[in-house]
């Protein structure tokens, strides 16, 4: 399979954007920085499905947010090791997006899966950092 350039640039300016909003967060509400990385971690997993024509999402796509949801509980529940699961959460999220293949079913656009592939790869390590 060939990467093509629109992936590149989409994922450059999904990483992009992760960097620009995750430094923000730090300098103007540090002590939420946690929150809204759980928080954007349960939208994005939230976005697939809710983008469905039909229904709301496969069984996968249930599967993930389901995930997501656990992973912050847990998050919540080990402030010690909030910003890791955290971080780990997002990076894995960009499995998920490498996955994924527009359809009929989908309103899903080409770009999205790699921009926000690089938006949560670039978040994930800026946790993990």
């Amino acid at each position: 399979m060939a990467i093509r350039v629109w992936d590149v640039r989409a994922a450059a300016a999904g990483a992009g954007a992760a960097v620009g909003v995750d430094v923000l967060t730090e300098r103007v509400m540090p002590a939420r920085r946690a929150d809204g990385a759980a928080l954007g971690l349960l939208t994005a997993a939230a976005i697939y499905p809710a983008a469905r024509r039909r229904g709301f999402g496969t069984v996968g796509e249930k599967a993930v947010l389901l995930a997501a949801g656990a992973l912050v509980a847990a998050a919540v529940a080990l402030p010690a090791r909030r910003m890791q699961l955290l971080g780990a959460g997002w990076i894995a999220h960009a499995g998920f997006d490498a996955a994924f293949h527009p359809h009929d079913d989908s309103r899903i656009p080409s770009w999205y899966p790699a921009m926000c592939a690089g938006y949560d790869v670039a978040l994930g390590a800026r946790l993990l950092s």
